[in-house]
């Protein structure tokens, strides 16, 4: 991979391909790249900014996390430097059209209620959309949730 000359973050998001044996980046959306050996994805490589604080909690979370399904795409790698956070995980194929998914997700569902089953955890319940509050029920949680993404 050729060096780049843009800001510090561009720079450690080129060292952390080329960590992984990768010659190139595609964006897949905002601040979210594809890492590619080639014009293959291998990995997915995430920026957060610093004052995002819950991706250190998150990532240590995911680690420990029961998933006898197979459901999670667990990020193996969490650097940081002065301004940013950079998470990474494995590039998985394939799209997010639910129409065309439609006839698993009865099945899914079901394997996402296992997961969460096997995954409870004391205090209060936290979304990735509530900024690191805590809720003390779901309920509450879920309309936080819906009176955020109204917003859009």
């Amino acid at each position: 991979m050729a060096a780049t000359t843009g800001t510090g973050s561009d720079r450690a998001i080129d060292r952390i391909a080329v960590g992984l044996g990768c010659d190139g980046r595609r964006e897949l959306g905002p601040e979210c790249w594809a890492l590619c050996a080639g014009t293959e994805p291998r990995f997915v490589l995430k920026r957060r900014p610093r004052s995002f604080m819950q991706c250190e909690s998150a990532f240590r979370l995911l680690q420990g996390v029961s998933d006898p399904d197979g459901l999670l795409n667990r990020p193996f790698a969490l650097e940081s430097d002065d301004s940013c956070y950079y998470i990474t995980e494995r590039f998985v194929p394939g799209g997010t059209d639910p129409s065309r998914g439609r006839p698993l997700m009865p099945a899914l569902f079901a394997r996402l209620a296992r997961f969460h089953l096997a995954n409870r955890g004391p205090g209060p319940v936290r979304s990735m959309y509530s900024d690191g509050a805590g809720f003390p029920t779901v309920r509450e949680m879920l309309e936080a949730e819906f009176a955020y993404h109204e917003g859009f």
